[in-house]
């Protein structure tokens, strides 16, 4: 039971940690291909994503950014 109790809290602070984490990376993502391709600016997310997967296959500066 102790066990139990101890491992729900350090998930919560461990989720509570990651979660700002993979949100400022999520966000940081949208404003690079918003200023770098606007072309798909305001079509929804989905949209946004796949330009940033064709931008990532094809263009060789985002391929070093990322890799």
């Amino acid at each position: 039971m102790i066990a139990s109790f101890i491992d729900k809290i350090v998930s919560n602070i461990l989720i509570s940690l990651y979660q700002p984490f993979w949100f400022a990376v999520l966000l940081s993502v949208s404003f690079y291909l918003y200023s770098y391709d606007s072309s798909n600016a305001g079509k929804g997310w989905k949209e946004s994503c796949k330009a940033w997967i064709e931008k990532f296959k094809i263009d060789a500066f985002l391929e070093n950014c990322f890799s």
